[in-house]
């Protein structure tokens, strides 16, 4: 025998081992989701292991943005706050609009600059 025909054969029979555990995979995921169905119908939740719990980000804890203010000088930026916070600048923006809204802080002359009150 070749070493073609042997390396034909040896690929032919990879090709039919991937095949049958593709069809087992298949079988193990109807498995898993009718136990899934049997899990929620239960009442626990029905949540796959994957499920993220909460809304919280990668950090997980909450910001105590007191805290965070209370570190700033007297006036401080919007990048400042992101850095002390180690939050997005989206997030920070929300929260200095809170903190306004509050009259915690203020905003000073200059665009994304603000001052404590």
């Amino acid at each position: 025998m070749s070493t073609l025909a042997k390396a034909r054969e040896l690929l032919s029979e990879f090709d039919s081992q991937i095949s049958s555990c593709m069809r087992e995979l298949g079988s193990l995921r109807s498995q898993r989701g009718e136990i899934a169905k049997l899990v929620k119908r239960m009442g626990a939740g029905g949540g796959s292991a994957n499920a993220k719990p909460g809304r919280r980000g990668r950090r997980g804890k909450r910001t105590n943005w007191g805290q965070v203010l209370a570190a700033m000088g007297k006036t401080f930026s919007l990048g400042e706050l992101a850095k002390a916070s180690g939050k997005s600048k989206l997030t920070v923006s929300q929260a200095v609009q809170k903190m306004k809204k509050d009259k915690k802080i203020a905003a000073s002359g200059k665009r994304g600059v603000y001052k404590k009150v």
